[in-house]
């Protein structure tokens, strides 16, 4: 029986020692609550934190650098009384572009996230391409043969821009940028205290 007591009282001590401990370390801040549950993102107020990442707008998480050589003739018809010339113009254009992709998070929903405990759930918006730049220092003409201003350059930049996007996609940015960007994210939220950040995408 003494034995017995012996034993609770034992128990009791070191219950009352650990809860003592840990209210010390606490209020002494020795040591920290988990994040998640220093600062849980209510449901009530996840509408304002949606606002708040909406101000992020684009969020580039990838980009895609190339230099592209565009080749491209053109013949001028000119009559001299009443002849017929025909004249040959080529032009060799290289251009150092750059593609920028990402998500948009200024398209964001009002319902796009949603907590369960220390797991997050978040609607985005599909990875896209922001933009593709192409300054006008960063053409230059590598070969030029007859007469060619700025008017007759500009298709051709027009089309360099679209090679460049096509071989940006080919080449797997949006699925860099779709994984580069979870990544961020799920980064940005862990400072919520969030230890599981689901994705799904709207469509």
């Amino acid at each position: 029986m003494k034995t017995k007591i012996k034993i609770t009282v034992t128990i009791i001590i070191i219950i009352a020692a650990v809860a003592g401990g840990l209210y010390l370390g606490y209020s002494l801040n020795l040591f920290s609550l988990p994040s998640f549950v220093k600062n849980p993102l209510s449901i009530e107020k996840t509408a304002n934190v949606v606002e708040e990442v909406k101000k992020i707008g684009e969020l580039t998480t990838a980009c895609y650098y190339e230099e592209i050589a565009m080749h491209d003739t053109r013949v001028d018809t000119t009559s001299i009384l009443g002849i017929k010339l025909h004249k040959k113009n080529e032009v060799v254009l290289i251009g150092k572009g750059i593609v920028r992709a990402g998500f948009d998070l200024a398209k964001l929903t009002e319902d796009a996230l949603t907590s369960h405990g220390d797991t997050l759930d978040i609607l985005l918006p599909e990875v896209e391409i922001f933009d593709v730049i192409f300054n006008p220092s960063d053409f230059s003409i590598e070969y030029e043969d007859g007469t060619w201003d700025n008017e007759t350059l500009k298709p051709i930049k027009a089309e360099a821009k679209k090679q460049l996007e096509a071989n940006a996609i080919a080449s797997g940015i949006l699925k860099k940028a779709d994984e580069s960007g979870r990544k961020h994210l799920k980064s940005l939220f862990a400072t919520f205290g969030y230890n599981e950040v689901c994705f799904e995408i709207a469509k």
